[in-house]
Protein backbone atom coordinates (compact mmCIF):
# COMPACT_ATOMS: atom_id res chain seq x y z
CA UNK A 1 0.00 0.00 0.00
CA UNK A 2 1.59 3.26 -1.44
CA UNK A 3 1.70 6.37 1.78
CA UNK A 4 -1.00 8.28 -0.01
CA UNK A 5 -3.28 5.56 0.32
CA UNK A 6 -2.74 5.23 4.34
CA UNK A 7 -5.64 7.22 5.74
CA UNK A 8 -3.84 10.14 8.01
CA UNK A 9 -6.08 9.11 10.92
CA UNK A 10 -3.19 6.30 11.43
CA UNK A 11 -0.27 8.77 11.80
CA UNK A 12 -0.30 9.79 15.16
CA UNK A 13 1.54 13.50 16.41
CA UNK A 14 2.75 15.01 19.61
CA UNK A 15 3.70 18.14 19.99
CA UNK A 16 6.46 19.43 22.59
CA UNK A 17 5.55 22.89 23.38
CA UNK A 18 8.24 25.99 24.45
CA UNK A 19 7.20 25.08 28.06
CA UNK A 20 7.89 22.05 28.13
CA UNK A 21 4.57 20.84 28.21
CA UNK A 22 3.32 18.01 25.86
CA UNK A 23 0.14 18.07 23.57
CA UNK A 24 -1.19 15.13 21.12
CA UNK A 25 -2.63 16.27 17.74
CA UNK A 26 -6.23 14.34 17.27
CA UNK A 27 -5.53 13.29 13.69
CA UNK A 28 -8.54 10.68 13.75
CA UNK A 29 -11.55 13.05 14.21
CA UNK A 30 -11.08 15.98 11.53
CA UNK A 31 -14.66 16.58 9.85
CA UNK A 32 -13.02 17.75 6.62
CA UNK A 33 -9.47 17.17 5.67
CA UNK A 34 -7.71 20.17 3.07
CA UNK A 35 -5.93 17.99 0.57
CA UNK A 36 -3.65 19.51 -2.30
CA UNK A 37 -0.47 18.63 -4.24
CA UNK A 38 1.95 18.70 -1.03
CA UNK A 39 -0.11 16.25 0.69
CA UNK A 40 -2.68 16.33 3.63
CA UNK A 41 -3.98 18.47 6.49
CA UNK A 42 -3.61 15.51 9.35
CA UNK A 43 -4.90 17.84 12.30
CA UNK A 44 -4.14 21.29 14.37
CA UNK A 45 -2.83 22.54 17.31
CA UNK A 46 -2.48 25.89 18.93
CA UNK A 47 1.13 26.93 18.82
CA UNK A 48 3.18 29.18 21.80
CA UNK A 49 5.89 31.58 21.18
CA UNK A 50 8.67 29.80 21.01
CA UNK A 51 10.35 26.58 19.75
CA UNK A 52 7.96 23.99 19.17
CA UNK A 53 8.66 20.25 18.14
CA UNK A 54 6.53 18.06 16.50
CA UNK A 55 6.88 14.24 16.15
CA UNK A 56 4.77 12.01 14.20
CA UNK A 57 4.89 8.47 13.32
CA UNK A 58 2.65 5.98 12.07
CA UNK A 59 0.67 4.13 14.53
CA UNK A 60 1.32 0.18 12.43
CA UNK A 61 5.33 1.35 12.81
CA UNK A 62 5.84 1.04 9.31
CA UNK A 63 8.14 3.62 7.36
CA UNK A 64 8.94 4.15 3.84
CA UNK A 65 11.54 6.43 2.10
CA UNK A 66 8.07 8.78 0.51
CA UNK A 67 6.70 9.16 4.00
CA UNK A 68 7.69 12.76 5.53
CA UNK A 69 5.45 15.81 7.21
CA UNK A 70 5.58 19.12 7.78
CA UNK A 71 4.54 22.06 9.63
CA UNK A 72 2.55 25.14 8.71
CA UNK A 73 1.02 28.02 10.32
CA UNK A 74 -2.27 28.42 10.04
CA UNK A 75 -3.19 32.01 7.94
CA UNK A 76 -6.20 33.42 9.63
CA UNK A 77 -7.14 35.41 6.67
CA UNK A 78 -7.25 32.83 4.85
CA UNK A 79 -9.60 30.69 7.21
CA UNK A 80 -11.94 34.09 7.22
CA UNK A 81 -12.09 34.10 3.21
CA UNK A 82 -12.43 30.29 3.39
CA UNK A 83 -15.71 30.95 5.54
CA UNK A 84 -17.21 33.61 3.88
CA UNK A 85 -16.95 31.87 0.63
CA UNK A 86 -18.26 28.68 1.99
CA UNK A 87 -21.58 30.56 3.86
CA UNK A 88 -21.86 33.09 0.28
CA UNK A 89 -21.48 29.47 -1.91
CA UNK A 90 -24.73 28.10 0.86
CA UNK A 91 -26.77 31.39 0.03
CA UNK A 92 -26.56 31.30 -3.82
CA UNK A 93 -27.04 28.02 -3.95
CA UNK A 94 -30.55 28.83 -1.49
CA UNK A 95 -31.16 31.31 -4.03
CA UNK A 96 -30.79 29.22 -7.07
CA UNK A 97 -33.37 26.39 -5.25
CA UNK A 98 -35.82 29.09 -4.50
CA UNK A 99 -35.73 30.36 -8.00
CA UNK A 100 -36.00 26.66 -9.97
CA UNK A 101 -38.88 25.97 -7.25
CA UNK A 102 -40.60 29.43 -8.90
CA UNK A 103 -40.09 28.52 -12.24
CA UNK A 104 -41.18 25.42 -12.42
CA UNK A 105 -44.22 26.30 -10.43
CA UNK A 106 -44.76 29.08 -12.61
CA UNK A 107 -47.15 31.91 -12.37
CA UNK A 108 -50.81 31.64 -12.78
CA UNK A 109 -52.23 33.19 -15.61
CA UNK A 110 -55.67 34.67 -16.07
CA UNK A 111 -57.77 34.33 -19.11
CA UNK A 112 -60.90 36.19 -19.04
CA UNK A 113 -63.56 33.89 -20.25
CA UNK A 114 -65.76 35.51 -23.50
CA UNK A 115 -69.51 34.95 -22.97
Amino acid sequence: MSPDQIPVQNLQCSVMHPDGSAQEVDTASSGSRLETSAGREAGSFEGRAGATTVTCAWRDGHTAPGDFYSVATLSETAHLIGNILLIGGVVVIGVGVVLLVIGIRGRSVRVPVQA
